[in-house]
């Protein structure tokens, strides 16, 4: 008896599971819309994502063809000369029109940092895309984003 009630319970749960994504992909992958309109609480899905690795790998599989689509309609909007989709498309995929931002200033320590350190420190911060200008009595200017 008991075991019916699981299978019964799992069969249900498999229903749901189901019925979310197909709502999941029409309601263009909004997760709170798709939990009201299939009647659980946003906690059953996220616990679904934890638990179930087949369901997880679908909803990713809805929103991999949401970008896509997405990408496409940003494509045709640039082939018709839409220039917020032209800049928008640049800013994000080509590294000469990445914003930039410029931080000047001076950084204070309570101890010494040792030369070592601070050469590990300009290393790190030039991987990290930061331009380190020239020592200015302590004061200097790092361009984030740059290209350079």
């Amino acid at each position: 008896m008991e075991e019916n009630i699981k299978k019964e319970e799992q069969h249900r749960t498999t229903k749901k599971k189901q019925k979310f994504l197909e709502n999941f992909d029409n309601l263009i992958g909004i997760i709170s819309t798709t939990c009201k309109r299939i009647g659980i609480d946003r906690k059953t899905y996220y616990n679904w994502m934890k638990d179930d690795e087949d369901f997880v790998k679908k909803v990713e599989k809805v929103k991999e063809q949401q970008v896509s689509m997405v990408e496409d309609r940003l494509m045709r909007a640039i082939l018709k000369d839409n220039i917020t989709a032209i800049i928008f498309y640049l800013k994000n995929k080509h590294p000469e029109y990445i914003s930039k931002f410029l931080f000047k200033g001076k950084v204070e320590t309570e101890r010494k940092i040792s030369e070592e350190e601070k050469l590990l420190i300009r290393e790190a911060l030039q991987h990290g895309g930061y331009n380190i200008g020239q020592d200015n009595g302590g004061q200097s200017e790092k361009e984030v984003g740059s290209s350079e």
